[in-house]
């Protein structure tokens, strides 16, 4: 497993497994898998950097979640970019043709199903951590696609610790340095003292 895996595992993977048992964690489950499955979608349909997503990337969503075929699109919109822009699900989208309402959107973990649409209620349904494990192992099945040779402005993220130049493996909680500028210095939280400013 190369460098770069290795992180992805340590930190999109393992680092979540705490939570896996917390019943209010669906949210951070989702609101993690979706910018791994776009870098991942951008790149297995060859939009990379493009600013619009092209049909080929919809294509390869319901490719890997056909549960959701013919209304990829819309999920897209309800939960990406709902969850990632306000923390909540799209009702609606502005398009050319007016205002467009999008399926109800949910989470629930009744199914194991990780994502499905149900044309009798007009709804969506996720299942945070299915869809979770989808994403992620699909990616790590196929990292050299996720690694992102057609997006040169996002390099994979990594660790840098000052004076070595070279991206280094080191835990994120309490590093020497995660990413900034000039002098940083960890200082101990200590008590004022009885002559301390208030």
């Amino acid at each position: 497993m190369n460098t770069d895996e290795s992180n992805f595992k340590a930190w999109f993977v393992d680092a979540l497994q705490p939570l896996r048992l917390n019943g209010h964690a669906g949210f951070i489950f989702a609101l993690v898998s979706f910018p791994l499955l776009e870098r991942y979608l951008r790149e297995k349909s060859g939009a990379g950097e493009a600013i619009s997503l092209p049909v080929q990337f919809f294509n390869e969503l319901a490719s890997l979640f056909p549960a959701i075929s013919g209304k990829q699109s819309a999920f897209w919109h309800s939960y990406r970019n709902g969850l990632l822009h306000q923390v909540s699900f799209s009702k609606s989208k502005i398009s050319n043709g007016g205002v467009v309402v999008m399926p109800q959107a949910g989470l629930s973990g009744y199914n194991p199903r990780p994502v499905y649409y149900d044309a009798t209620t007009d709804s969506f349904y996720m299942n945070p951590l299915v869809f979770f494990d989808t994403v992620t192992a699909k990616i790590l099945s196929d990292f050299s696609t996720y690694r992102g040779v057609s997006s040169p402005a996002h390099i994979l993220p990594w660790v840098q610790v000052p004076g070595f130049g070279s991206p280094t493996i080191v835990p994120t909680i309490g590093a020497p340095f995660i990413c900034g500028t000039g002098n940083y210095v960890s200082l101990p939280l200590q008590p004022p003292s009885s002559n301390s400013p208030l």
